[in-house]
């Protein structure tokens, strides 16, 4: 961006809106225009992809999970399309991508490049064993990036069940049965 008709001497800039994809730039840089017209100082900077981190985990132990699917909703509602870069490992925003996403063994989900705004993370399918989450959880992003990202874990509750045998005159449990679940 070409900026004329500037006084000489030092002016500060910052950056106000970042592209779309990008992290905000929080830094505040400075330049000196000399009355020969020769500028010194910072006149460029550099952006990053927006980045967040999703991980998946068991509500006890912090156990990583594997098997949740996740859809992103954007500020309207609407599923976010997001396309896996296996060389990268991450998910990005694209027309090709699909508008669900299933956390890997390792329980770990990066998405990079999203459009700052509001979003809500939803869980479609939980792991199995486990109960599924009915929060929707609101995710604002813009200001983290790839290098430091919004870090977001959530949990999910194990299923559970307490089996007893009882006693059929007495209505009392009976000790020492064993049970098969399938």
């Amino acid at each position: 961006t070409i900026v004329r008709g500037i006084s000489l001497g030092t002016c500060t800039w910052k950056e106000v809106k970042a592209p779309t994809g990008y992290a905000i730039n929080s830094n505040t840089y400075s330049f000196n225009i000399a009355d020969d017209g020769t500028v010194t100082g910072t006149t460029s900077m550099n952006d990053d992809l927006t980045g967040l981190v999703i991980t998946k985990s068991d509500k006890d132990t912090a156990y990583v999970l594997g098997g949740a699917t996740f859809r992103l909703l954007d500020s309207d509602g609407k599923a976010v399309n997001l396309f896996y870069y296996s060389s990268f490992d991450l998910y990005m925003p694209s027309t090709l991508g699909e508008t669900t996403f299933t956390t890997p063994d390792s329980g770990e989900i990066k998405i990079a490049g999203l459009k700052a705004g509001t979003y809500q993370l939803q869980e479609v399918t939980s792991p199995v064993g486990y109960c599924l989450s009915s929060q929707l959880i609101t995710i604002e992003v813009g200001e983290y990036t790839l290098a430091d990202p919004l870090l977001l874990n959530v949990v999910n509750t194990p299923t559970e069940v307490t089996l007893t045998k009882t006693d059929v005159s007495t209505g009392k449990e009976i000790p020492g049965a064993e049970f098969t679940v399938y």
